[in-house]
């Protein structure tokens, strides 16, 4: 397979595809690469939250398949957590929580942001922003700044795995924390010239929630 070259479809993921979210999860998480058995997000109170009772309304995601294998590759989706799940946020209304998982070698090709764009485009009507956790180490986060997250003051933790992680939040009721358009949509021409003309698009890797 020559992932550089992959072309990808999108589309919504059902009410009834727990087991994709939850497949998902396993690899937002890095869950493998840490050398966790991936049987722990069935039950750890940290990781259950984001698949369990897949389908409740609010619940959206956005799903990108290879063409050529029909697999899928990326999954972007947010929920409505509950108070004791939720991450600490100042902002006001209605805020999900969003979560990003990409297959190992799929990426660095833009295609998570491609799906986040698609995503966060149709959140921005039924919400007041999004919150996700991000380790300090992993290079998505100047992915999430492009998107107008930025870090929630206080915020920086020792997850679950014992390394740093911080809170980023994308307010859509304040103006001056909208997206980098510029910057988002030379992402978005540089995924599709790179689908084009077959050649490798700018690194970026996706992983949010990985607490």
């Amino acid at each position: 397979m020559n992932a550089e070259s992959t072309l990808i479809e999108m589309r919504e993921v059902g009410r009834d595809e727990v087991a994709l979210i939850f497949s998902f999860l396993t690899i937002a998480s890095r869950m493998e690469e840490q050398g966790e058995p991936l049987q722990k997000a069935l039950v750890d109170e940290q990781l259950s939250p984001y698949w369990k009772g897949w389908g409740r309304p609010g619940d959206k995601a956005i799903v990108a398949s290879d063409t050529a294998s029909g697999l899928p590759v990326c999954c972007a989706w947010v929920r409505d957590l509950p108070p004791q799940h939720a991450l600490k946020t100042s902002a006001q209304g209605r805020v999900l929580e969003l979560a990003v998982g990409t297959v190992a070698q799929y990426r660095g090709k833009g295609i998570g942001t491609a799906v986040m764009r698609r995503l966060l485009d149709a959140c921005q009507a039924v919400c007041d922003g999004i919150s996700l956790s991000v380790r300090t180490t992993n290079p998505a986060l100047r992915l999430y700044a492009r998107f107008g997250f930025v870090k929630v003051d206080g915020s920086e933790h020792t997850n679950r795995v014992g390394s740093q992680s911080i809170t980023m939040l994308l307010n859509f009721r304040d103006s001056s924390q909208s997206p980098n358009r510029s910057e988002v949509e030379a992402a978005k021409t540089e995924f599709k010239q790179a689908h084009a003309e077959n050649i490798p698009a700018s690194p970026c890797a996706e992983a949010a929630r990985e607490s």
